[in-house]
């Protein structure tokens, strides 16, 4: 596969696409790689002329203007170091661009002294005269520091604040203006955090906090100030002191400044005067000329004045330059790529670089070589379009090195790093690609000409059959559109090359597949009324088609939308999100009621806003069209004042829209309605929206960069610049007005949501319910009340008074007081009303109604009551008043005409005294509620409805003079403590039926109170039972169950934590399901061994039981029927399904005796069903065994469980029966365990013997050394066979056993080794192995035996040979070496070398 262009070159990874402080910093070299061309040039030597103070003229601070992508940064810095750097370090630069002339005077001015360049960016937050001088002074201050120098001049403004903040005998209380305008210092603690982040933090961030407090110092009357000559003197100062030449102090991106100083420019002219006489020039540098910045005539003339107007422009020839400059090659691959060079350039030479080179002279073939594979067409557009359309974020140097996406590989970059060189394939960055790059619709710094090409091709795109045919459309659109914009028409000189003629357009695609169909693909277009077609002798010239609109409609719809879509509607129109990026997204954006106005309606949007609430404040964001309304915006701020107070304007006006966005935006809403009409026409339709979109961006993004103004009254201006300074300084002016709101307390979002909370919220605050998960934000604000001293401490409004919730308690205390004196009730309204006003500004939120549940939490459950219009008094609890709370916040209706009021004597009298029988704490005797909550816990703790002690009172005191009394009062209680919704009416009527029985009978709270206990309350429950149901308490007795524990179970059924709500009527129906329950353990006990009490403990006694039954109940219904019904109900307890309990005890007790005798004798039943479900040949051991190893709980298991189980273990016992056999067999025919131990008995691997049956041996005997099992009785059975038959006879003869033993080890050798024995020493010596295994390890030692044998062989036998071929015949022994040589051919061979 081919290597990449990647491989071979590359951008230069160095290569800085936009230049900057950091880039600088980085590679501190870089500068040297800028190419001086002539406009750069020209504003060095204007650099040099100035530094040289030749006369007056040229002695002047420099103005640089230049587009973007023109590199106004990069050619900063290139000056910066030329006049900072050690000289000889500068001087190779000079050499190599042929600038030697310019260096000697260099060098003039660098030997005058050292040169200071002090260089700042970026300007949008100077608004005021006093902020520009603070940031020259701190800027050279931090330069000089940076340079290492010592002396910066006399104290400057931030010196002097400093000290002045730190002297605490100055006149300036800084401490006390802190407290003061806590709003402005919302980041801040303390004062001293102030002072040191006015010594320790960046420049720019020292000198917004320096602003504000200067502000701070304005407000209370202490100036602080600087004049133009204080900052000349002090610049003069610095400079001399430190012997410096000369200050060039260059400021980038200075064009918001003269935006947002269009009329108070005098203290940079004042400065820029005084240049000249104290050696200190500024170099400023801005995208916008002079006369597009400043407006006013008068300043423009003192401006030019005052400095030398310079302009950077990229020329043509510079942007090969450049690119050039910015390619790397790979050394090791140069050979190879300048042969991918050749042939890339075989391609275009004739049918590109001629071209172009006949049409522009001055073209060098070496312009498009060193940028091969870029098309030399593509690179000669890339030059004009350079000049024509790059905008800030679309550069030629973006285009070369820029990051890509992997669906947007649309650069010179993304092109070398996915394509190769491949002869005949598409091996060239071609024209197309830079439509793509550069004819974006969301460039909104194309201009008419190229959004109409743009959009002519997005309308006929669809009719293109290939990427082809699409290349060649925009190659001809994007030179129909530069021969527009260029204005050329000439068919001879350089501009020709922008005509979309034929041979400039197969130019374009020289060297490719698509050269040869060009002329085709134009030809498609024509026919299809793409393009058009203009011939004569000389050309053929390709020109756009105009769209068929109907310009009298779409004038006609222009007209329309402009009425539609005033600039008012625009701006105010949610969808295009203009204001968003400036409103807040805090709590904020609840308190601010924001209106968007312009000067034409500012008055009627301050009207719709001035009676917003007291606790919001209206905010108008005031944008201006054109310049005529930038003059309006005063007026409009005086108008709006005269309407709302306590409000805020935005001015936006420093960015006005301008007539002709407004008017592009018109165009383009009308396009989108034209297009929308016509079915075919949805991506012209589609493109013409994102376009007005474009616009409202575009505008969005330098509303973001300007300086807004920001009011509090018609006279008093604050200046910002961007959303998030914005938003700051909003929240400063919201804490001025609302210093004691919720968001001093905590401003988490959740708070200040306006939906989503309920009245709980309240009750939660009151500590009446936890604070549940979903709610844990409000801990946001109790843990901060709480860590502050207020959450817990009971008068905290008089302990910590100036606390914002404090301050909110006292003016809830003085409504409150107002209203009890003038009615004894105060309104809930009026109490809401009070905290949305200033400085409280409570809104309808979630945190409000937690607030309010604090602020109000003595009036529930306590002496106050509840009043609404109908003039209905009920006690005031919590959740009456949260519910209140709730509706007053959201602003409910039922809210109205709710009071709270203070308590009865009545019902005083009767809390008193009821408090005093039940033993409530004084504390919690407040009101009737609080009462009725204390008296249902007194029944709670003591287990006992208040009705038992009616049966107390008429069995124990039946003589005494107030029992009937006491049974009324009991009545009384009873009734009291029920739910309101049980008793038909409120417990404050029951209360003063209460009362009159106190008042009626003398001393009877007395008697109550001592007759009132637990004690009491128990045996009346006990006499209530006895008379209720007698059989119950005979039942106890039979199960020894005392009634201290039947009542105990009597409690679980009723719920003991409520028992204050037991009603008769629920009592006997649990009384009644006790007594079967009782019923229900005792015939269960029946068939236990161990009685229990309780039926938790039967149930699980039972469960054991039936755990230990045998057999399957679908079986035992089968086999034992008659067991059936008592066997469901004895599994419905076990399932705890019983749906019948008297049901269950009757079947249960019928049933018992004949269950026992079942389970007492299952064996039978067993047998039978083994021999039904099992085997019907199953015999009594096998029998016994599976009824001793049944498991528990086969009562439970269905029958297919219950017979595989049990054919498993029957297969089990009778294939162990068969093992055992085996073994037995074993041990009767060898007399040892294993043949394992006959090995080691017999010295001789058992194994060998078995040579012609040794599959079989090897099986039976890893069973019989039970290293193995097998897997059927069918094995176990052969292996019995193989045990008892014949095989094993070899075992008791030993003779034969040896000399299998020899036979199998030494094998052709066996002849010589005649001794077993010694053969066994042999091996035990060459193996730790036992026996048995010698015969699988035989080879390993297989050499070692063999040795052995011919140990023998020599010993014994060789000599024995040699006698026995002497007596040989000759015939014999030429018969036996005839054989020998037939199968040895080594023998042979050996005779034949003889």
């Amino acid at each position: 596969m081919a290597r990449l262009y990647k491989d071979f070159i590359k951008v230069d990874p160095n290569f800085i696409p936009v230049f900057s402080k950091n880039s600088d910093k980085i590679y501190p070299d870089k500068w040297q790689s800028f190419y001086p061309h002539d406009s750069f040039k020209d504003i060095l030597n204007k650099v040099v002329e100035t530094l040289e103070k030749g006369n007056e003229t040229k002695d002047r601070s420099i103005w640089m203007s230049g587009a973007y992508g023109t590199g106004k940064t990069y050619a900063s810095f290139v000056i910066k170091h030329i006049l900072e750097d050690d000289i000889a370090s500068i001087e190779p630069y000079f050499v190599e661009n042929n600038m030697q002339a310019l260096f000697a005077r260099v060098k003039g001015i660098r030997a005058k002294g050292k040169i200071l360049v002090v260089q700042k960016s970026a300007s949008a937050g100077i608004d005021k005269q006093n902020k520009l001088f603070n940031a020259i002074i701190e800027a050279v201050k931090e330069t000089l520091k940076s340079e290492g120098y010592s002396y910066t001049g006399s104290k400057s403004l931030l010196d002097k604040v400093i000290t002045t903040l730190k002297d605490p005998n100055s006149a300036f209380n800084f401490a006390g203006a802190f407290n003061k305008y806590r709003s402005k210092f919302t980041d801040y603690d303390s004062p001293q955090g102030v002072i040191e982040d006015l010594e320790e933090l960046d420049l720019d961030e020292k000198l917004e906090l320096l602003d504000t407090i200067v502000e701070v110092a304005d407000s209370e009357s202490f100036t602080w100030a600087l004049s133009p000559e204080e900052v000349i003197n002090w610049l003069e100062d610095v400079r001399k002191g430190n012997n410096i030449y000369s200050i060039m102090f260059i400021w980038d991106e200075f064009t918001e400044y003269f935006k947002n100083n269009q009329n108070n420019i005098t203290g940079l002219q004042e400065v820029a005067m005084a240049d000249s006489r104290i050696s200190f020039y500024f170099f400023l540098i801005t995208h916008s000329a002079v006369g597009q910045l400043i407006q006013d005539q008068q300043a423009r003339k003192i401006i030019e004045a005052r400095f030398k107007l310079t302009r950077i422009e990229l020329e043509e020839s510079t942007a090969f330059k450049l690119l050039g400059q910015a390619i790397r090659h790979e050394p090791d691959l140069i050979n190879e790529w300048n042969k991918i060079v050749d042939e890339l350039w075989g391609g275009v030479k004739r049918g590109c670089v001629d071209v172009i080179k006949g049409k522009d002279i001055s073209i060098k073939d070496s312009d498009f070589r060193e940028l091969l594979p870029l098309h030399p067409y593509a690179a000669y557009l890339l030059k004009i379009i350079a000049k024509d359309i790059s905008s800030n974020q679309r550069t030629i140097f973006q285009f070369l090195s820029g990051d890509y996406s992997d669906d947007n590989r649309i650069n010179f970059k993304s092109f070398i790093e996915h394509n190769a060189y491949e002869f005949g394939k598409w091996n060239y960055l071609t024209a197309d690609y830079l439509w793509d790059y550069f004819f974006t619709i969301n460039n909104v710094d194309l201009d008419s000409t190229f959004t109409a090409t743009i959009s002519h091709y997005n309308n006929y795109a669809s009719l293109c059959q290939s990427d082809n045919q699409r290349k060649v459309l925009k190659v001809t659109l994007l030179l129909a559109a530069l021969q527009s914009k260029n204005g050329a028409e000439s068919r001879s000189g350089a501009t020709s090359l922008m005509r979309p003629t034929l041979v400039n357009i197969k130019a374009c695609f020289a060297g490719t597949p698509l050269e040869s169909s060009v002329e085709q693909e134009l030809n498609y277009f024509t026919t299809k009324g793409i393009i058009g077609k203009i011939e004569d002798s000389r050309e053929v010239l390709y020109v756009m088609t105009s769209a068929a609109i109907d310009t009298e409609r779409m004038n006609s719809i222009i007209e329309e939308i402009k009425k539609t879509i005033s600039f008012e509607k625009l701006v105010a129109e949610r969808s295009y999100k203009i204001s968003e990026q400036f409103e807040p997204n805090d709590f904020l954006k609840y308190r601010l009621k924001i209106g968007v106005a312009t000067p034409a309606n500012a008055r009627q949007v301050a009207e719709s806003l001035a009676n917003c609430g007291t606790n919001v404040i209206p905010t108008i964001f005031l944008y201006a069209k054109n310049e005529a309304e930038q003059g309006k915006i005063k007026d409009s701020i005086k108008q709006i004042y005269d309407r709302i107070t306590n409000g805020i304007v935005v001015d936006f006006s420093a960015t006005p829209f301008t007539d002709i966005s407004y008017q592009k935006f018109i165009e383009s809403k009308a396009k989108e309605k034209y297009f929308s009409a016509q079915s075919n026409q949805k991506s012209q339709c589609d493109l013409a929206k994102k376009f007005s979109q474009d616009i409202i961006n575009e505008w969005i993004r330098k509303l973001i960069a300007t300086t807004l103004g920001v009011y509090t009254t018609a006279e008093r201006r604050d200046a910002v610049t961007g959303g998030s300074n914005l938003r700051k300084k909003l929240r400063e002016i919201n804490a001025e007005i609302f210093s004691c709101g919720l968001e001093t307390i905590s401003q988490n979002d959740k708070l200040f949501a306006e939906t989503g909370f309920k009245e709980t919220v309240a009750q939660m605050a009151m500590g009446k319910i936890p604070v549940p998960a979903n709610y844990s934000y409000l801990r946001m604000i109790s843990g901060k009340l709480e860590s502050d001293g207020i959450w817990n401490t009971p008068k905290y409004y008089e302990a910590k008074p100036t606390h914002a919730v404090s301050r909110m308690k006292l003016a809830v205390n003085a409504v409150v007081k107002k209203g009890f004196e003038n009615s004894r009730m105060v309104s809930i309204s009026d109490i809401w009303r009070e905290l949305k006003k200033p400085p409280f500004g409570l809104l309808s939120n979630t945190g409000s109604v937690f607030l309010l549940g604090f602020l109000l939490s003595e009036y529930a459950d306590s002496t106050y009551y509840k009043k609404d219009t109908n003039s209905n008094t009920v006690s005031l609890n919590y959740t009456d008043l949260c519910e209140l709370i709730f509706a007053v916040v959201k602003g409910l209706p039922k809210a109205e005409g709710q009071y709270i009021v203070k308590q009865t004597n009545q019902h005083a009298f009767f809390c008193q005294k009821t408090g005093e029988i039940f033993k409530i704490a004084k504390e919690k005797r407040n009101s009737v509620d609080d009462i009725a909550k204390n008296i249902n816990i007194y029944l709670t703790n003591n287990n006992y409805p208040m009705w038992s002690l009616k049966y107390y009172i008429e069995e124990e005191m039946y003589g005494h003079e107030m029992k009937d009394a006491l049974v009324a009062l009991t009545e009384m209680f009873c009734e009291f403590v029920s739910p309101e919704s049980k008793i038909g009416r409120e417990k404050t009527k029951v209360a003063e039926d209460i009362y009159r029985i106190y008042v009626d009978n003398t001393g009877i709270d007395d008697v109550y109170c001592e007759i009132l206990n637990a004690q009491n309350m128990r045996l009346g429950m006990e006499y209530y039972i006895a008379q209720y149901k007698p059989e119950l308490t005979q039942t106890a007795s039979a199960l020894k169950i005392e009634s201290k524990e039947y009542l105990a179970m009597l409690n679980e059924k009723l719920s003991a934590d409520s028992s204050y709500l037991w009603q008769i009527g629920d009592t006997n129906h649990q009384i009644d399901n006790l007594y079967i329950d009782l019923r229900l353990i005792y015939v269960v006990n029946r068939l236990l061994t161990t009685k229990q009490k309780a039926y938790k403990e039967v149930r699980l006694s039972l469960i054991e039981k039936l755990n230990n039954v045998k057999v399957p109940l679908p079986i035992l219904y089968e086999l034992k029927p008659n067991l059936r019904s008592i066997l469901e109900q004895l599994y419905a307890i076990k399932e705890g399904q019983v749906s019948n309990k008297e049901e269950t005890v009757r079947i249960i007790d019928a049933s018992v005796d004949e269950f026992n005798e079942f389970f007492n004798n299952q064996f039978e039943v067993f047998s039978s069903a083994l021999s039904e479900y099992v085997d019907s040949q199953i015999v009594t051991d096998e029998i016994d065994h599976l009824y001793n190893n049944t498991e528990s709980g086969t009562l439970f298991k269905t029958v297919d469980q219950f017979t595989i189980y049990m054919k498993r273990e029957l297969d089990k016992f009778r294939k162990n029966k068969k093992i055992l056999k085996m073994f037995e067999a074993w041990k009767n025919a060898t007399g040892t365990q294993s043949p394992y131990e006959w090995s080691k008995i017999n010295g001789i691997p058992i194994l060998c013997l078995f040579s012609d049956n040794l599959k079989m041996a090897q099986s039976v005997f890893a069973a019989l050394n039970k290293e193995s099992v097998f897997a059927s009785e069918s094995e176990i059975d052969k292996a019995i066979v193989f045990i008892n038959g014949r095989s094993l006879a070899i075992l008791k003869d030993k003779e034969k056993c040896d000399k299998a033993f020899i036979e199998y080890f030494c094998a052709e050798y066996s002849y010589v080794v005649e001794n077993a024995d010694a053969l066994r020493d042999r091996i035990r010596t060459l193996t730790s192995s036992s026996v048995y295994e010698w015969f699988f390890n035989r080879d390993t030692f297989r050499k070692d035996i063999i040795k052995y044998a011919k140990e023998r062989y020599e010993l014994k036998y060789r000599s024995q040979v040699k006698d026995r071929v002497r007596k040989m015949t000759a015939e014999e022994a030429q018969k036996f070496l005839d054989e020998l040589i037939e199968n040895d051919p080594l023998l042979g061979i050996n005779i034949l070398k003889s």
